[in-house]
């Protein structure tokens, strides 16, 4: 497990107010997810449980670059910044974007003062606000610092309505999403941040913006209302940018952003949440694993599908979760127990409803210290958990062609077969009269990828 992913895991567990995303950790995921595209689109990640337990109710502190100067930090370490290369020009020389871009007085106001707010780069640059406007809770300014040869990108974030004042008072040390701060960022032609569910996207001045959702089949591009900028609400959600008839970027844009607030998971819901569950399960891991699986997409209270041994294995103790997001669409984690290490995927299929046949494969975690770890066999078939009807006696699992490879005994309508999890299998349940009561897949029906990422801007 990676220093980011205990961060991530201990500020989840700490309470709802969860991190911004660095670029790293959004290159990072996008990687895995490309990685295990062939297994279902599971993207991996983990929290510490047991640490969080010892260490007791603490604050988490989101993680921050260093300290690089401003009103309250120490002094800077001096860095030249970026290249300044023709397409960032062609997005520094654009006008103005954002609801506060025709307030003059704001805007010179607060160049002025970002003037004089040492950031440790480009220092004797002269500043240029890119972006000035409210975002959702968030009065969100993208700046550039520039002296014609080098370049750094500047955020400056405060509460919705902030005085020009309020925003230059901030530094690069983030304690709340609240509070006000001034940091740097990497500028891209395409400059992206996000602000809680939305997503700013800035394109030089020309330029055409097109939004789609990924998730969609077939996938359909829309233009941007303003053209050169958007402000994207779906997580799930790709941009293209056409400049002079040309495509040079089609992807997700790598968007750090501020921290985000999210509602914990109440008493109530904890108690619905686990209503109905399978298996054996502990009641505070089974409410730890509720509140972990609520995200900033989240859109109603999680809900527990099954704790326990996978039946018929000594493998580790699992736990299902099922998040509902926008749109109609679910969220699928798995936790592994007392750890806590997980996997999860999007996906269009109702994980709850009670006729679908679900696969969840068990290939995590990869510590080959942990005895009970799943284990490929010599066909390189692993641990596959199935979750069917509860009327359901057995599972058929059929190949691609209709072969069948295994049919699969339940017990309260669930089991466990081993298949590569490079497979796509049919999942059919039938009950004790051999009557079809339930039907599934793996992988389930998950988000639309079918162009390669394009980032070209030479």
């Amino acid at each position: 497990m990676s220093e980011r992913d205990l961060i991530e895991g201990l500020a989840r567990l700490a309470g709802p107010v969860v991190p911004g995303e660095d670029p790293y950790g959004r290159l990072m995921r996008r990687h895995r997810r490309s990685r295990r595209a062939a297994v279902a689109g599971w993207s991996t990640g983990a929290v510490v449980a047991v640490v969080a337990a010892l260490l007791g109710p603490i604050g988490i502190q989101a993680a921050a670059p260093p300290v690089l100067g401003g009103p309250s930090g120490s002094a800077p370490v001096e860095d030249h910044g970026e290249p300044l290369t023709p397409w960032l020009r062609r997005l520094i020389d654009s006008p103005v974007r954002g609801g506060l871009a025709a307030d003059s007085a704001f805007v010179n106001e607060l160049t002025g003062l970002l003037q004089q707010h040492d950031v440790g780069a480009v220092r004797g640059g002269q500043v240029k606000i890119l972006f000035a406007g409210d975002v959702e809770e968030t009065r969100l300014v993208l700046a550039v610092r520039t002296d014609g040869g080098r370049q750094q990108g500047i955020v400056a974030t405060a509460p919705r309505g902030a005085s020009p004042q309020l925003l230059n008072s901030g530094d690069d040390q983030r304690y709340e999403p609240d509070e006000p701060t001034v940091h740097r960022f990497a500028l891209r032609p395409l400059a992206a941040y996000r602000v809680g569910r939305t997503t700013l996207a800035l394109a030089p001045a020309g330029c055409v913006i097109a939004v789609a959702d990924v998730r969609a089949d077939p996938l359909t591009w829309a233009d941007a209302p303003d053209g050169d900028f958007a402000l994207i609400g779906k997580p799930w959600a790709w941009q293209r940018v056409t400049c002079d008839g040309t495509v040079h970027f089609r992807g997700q844009a790598v968007a750090p952003g501020t921290g985000y607030r999210v509602r914990d998971v109440s008493a109530a819901e904890i108690e619905a949440g686990v209503a109905g569950a399978r298996g054996e399960f502990d009641a505070g891991v089974a409410a730890q694993h509720l509140r972990t699986s609520m995200e900033f997409d989240t859109v109603g209270p999680p809900r527990l599908l099954f704790m326990g041994r996978p039946p018929g294995t000594e493998l580790l103790t699992y736990s299902v979760v099922g998040s509902p997001l926008d749109g109609g669409w679910w969220r699928l984690s798995s936790w592994t127990v007392p750890d806590s290490g997980g996997m999860s995927m999007v996906t269009s299929a109702d994980v709850t409803d009670p006729d679908l046949v679900v696969g969840v494969m068990l290939d995590f975690p990869n510590d080959p210290s942990v005895a009970q770890a799943p284990r490929p066999d010599a066909q390189q078939r692993f641990s596959m958990l199935l979750l069917a009807p509860r009327s359901a006696t057995t599972v058929q699992v059929r190949d691609r062609a209709g072969k069948l490879l295994d049919t699969v005994t339940l017990v309260g309508g669930v089991g466990t077969t081993l298949q590569r999890n490079d497979g796509t299998y049919t999942l059919r349940a039938l009950n004790a009269a051999g009557a079809v009561v339930g039907e599934g897949t793996y992988p389930l029906p998950s988000e639309h990828l079918p162009l390669p990422d394009i980032d070209d801007w030479s």
